[in-house]
Parts: structure tokens; sequence; C-alpha cells
């Protein structure tokens, strides 16, 4: 996407089978909250929560950050060494892990290894190592089997980490560069743990994580219709037998007047990627045209402040 282009995170509600509509537009203020829209999410401006595990342990750094004024470092000893933070809910299958990584040194193993677990230590993760390793990392009371392909990538650059864990058993682990081309994945199956509570940044040190969430995993499309300069019209499709229920969904839009405030985007892997120009780029959202069932609860109810902006964006709704 070019650099009038940019990206809104929000949280909606589609019946099966069926389609919503409304309209976006640009201007006004609003407050930026992840955890409002995500399962999970921490971007570790404010330090909260976080466990040492073991002889490990995660702080927050202003050393490397890949947006805001900070991120989170690990720190001291190996695998299965490092901490957790609770989700605050227990999360299914069907969900995606994603975060910005950064691998400064090899002051110890060299495998940065991030994912979800339960009470137990059991769960699954994403480990990789700029040594030359992408795999996936199935954890048993905290200690880690994996399977792994050969990818050779630097270290001292941003890494777009995704995990996905899907209900029919498969995990995805994908490993972006830091402008969303896909650099790798290794995919396996596994069915032993469906439950999970806890996040958890394990493995060698040091290396730094930024921009922590969790989503909703499943299929579904989106259109986007430029009306004007200022005004978008947003359709997103429902293909699945299932609702989609608070589920995280992003647009892009774009502004062909390159002079006023805009943000570098890139819809590839559904995150901003690039640096802030401004902290003035602001969308209101405003309902238009709901093709809902009659029983089923006004999608207003469930978007209301339900909001995220990405580097001073934001968007609210009204009628």
């Amino acid at each position: 996407m070019g650099s009038n282009s940019y990206k809104v995170w929000t949280k909606v509600s589609v019946p099966a089978h069926k389609n919503i509509s409304f309209t976006i537009e640009r201007g006004g203020t609003n407050t930026p909250n992840g955890n409002n829209v995500f399962d999970f999410f921490d971007d570790f401006e404010t330090w909260n929560g976080w466990t040492k595990y073991r002889s490990g342990k995660v702080i927050q750094t202003s050393d490397y950050v890949r947006s805001g004024s900070y991120a989170l470092k690990k720190i001291d000893n190996d695998d299965p060494n490092g901490g957790y933070k609770d989700i605050g809910e227990t999360l299914g299958r069907d969900i995606i892990v994603e975060c910005w990584n950064y691998r400064p040194n090899y002051a110890g193993g060299s495998y940065d290894r991030v994912g979800v677990i339960d009470n137990d230590g059991d769960g699954y993760g994403l480990m990789h190592s700029c040594g030359g390793y992408l795999g996936v990392d199935k954890r048993t009371n905290y200690h880690a089997e994996y399977w792994k392909t050969s990818l050779t990538h630097d270290k001292e650059t941003w890494y777009f980490m995704q995990f996905i864990i899907k209900d029919d058993g498969t995990l995805i682990s994908n490993l972006y560069d830091e402008n969303l081309n896909l650099l790798g994945s290794q995919s396996n199956s596994d069915s032993s743990y469906n439950e999970f509570t806890r996040a958890y940044v394990f493995g060698g040190h040091d290396y730094v994580i930024d921009d922590l969430r969790i989503r909703k995993y499943a299929t579904y499309g989106t259109t986007t219709n430029k009306l004007d300069d200022t005004t978008w019209e947003i359709k997103l499709q429902n293909p699945n037998d299932y609702n989609l229920t608070e589920f995280q969904v992003y647009f892009n839009a774009s502004n062909d007047n390159t002079s006023d405030d805009i943000y570098l985007q890139d819809s590839n892997a559904q995150l901003n990627i690039s640096q802030e120009v401004s902290k003035n780029n602001l969308l209101y959202i405003n309902t238009k045209n709901f093709e809902m069932d009659d029983n089923y609860p006004s999608i207003l109810d469930r978007l209301a402040n339900l909001t995220y902006r990405t580097f001073g964006k934001g968007i609210k709704y009204s009628e």
C-alpha cells in the first residue's frame, strides 16, 4: 500500500452466512485501547502482570522498540526460563498469536519462543532462531518439544511472528520480515491441548518482543468502497456456518491528498508496519444498512467502546 494508506482494527459480530455494511469517516479524536479489541493485548507501555518463570526474567525496556516508547526484553537463562502473563480468560483454539520480535545479540540460547499455555504449562507456540530455524513448540509442564525447518535470517532486525492454532489440530508458525514479506512457514498437527490461559515468552536471550496480541482465527471477507476523500463504505462477509462473535477485523482506507496526516501501512499481515507520521489521523465509524437476523443483538451493542488505534489512529461508533 502507498504512503497515503492506513488501517483500522475493530471488533464486530456477524451471524453465519450474513453480511454487514457501514461507513467510516475521517476526523475526530479517541483514546486507543487494544485490550478492548483483541482477546489479549500488551504494547508494554505500562508494565504489569508479567510473572517470572524459574530462573528467567522478562523486563520492560526502551533499548529497542517497534512502536511507542517501551517493549518487553527477555534476559537471563535459557528455555524454559522466561515469563508469562495471564490472558484474563480461557481461550480455545482458532486463535492467532502475533507480535514483533528483535534479537540484538546471542548472550544466551538462540531460540526466541512465544505462545500460549494453560495454568499447568501445557500449550503451543512459535520458535525461531536467527541461526537458521523456524518451528512449532509443544509445551508439556512448560518443557518444549518442537518441529522445525531450516530458515536463514539475520539478527538485529525486526521480524513479525504469527502463530495460528486451528480447531482441526493444525499449528502454523509464520515469520515475516519488517516489510511483512513471508520468510518461512512451519506447520504440524497436534490436538493434545485445547484451552489456554497465559501468554508466554520463553527461550534463549537476549531478545525483544513488542505489540503482543491474541485474536480469533476464521475465514471472512471485506470489501472497501471509497465514497469520497474522507468516507469509505465497508462490507464484511461471514461465509461460515457459525456466528463470528466479537471477531477482530481490520479495514484499509486511503486518501489521495498526501498532504493530510497519514500513516504508512501494509495490508499483507494485518498490522501497521511503518513509522509514525502524525498523531492526528483519526476515524469515526457510522453504522449503515446492517443486514441482521431479527433475533440477533444489535451490532451497535457489540461495537460500543470496542476500539483500537495503532500509532494514534482511532475509531468510534454512532447512529
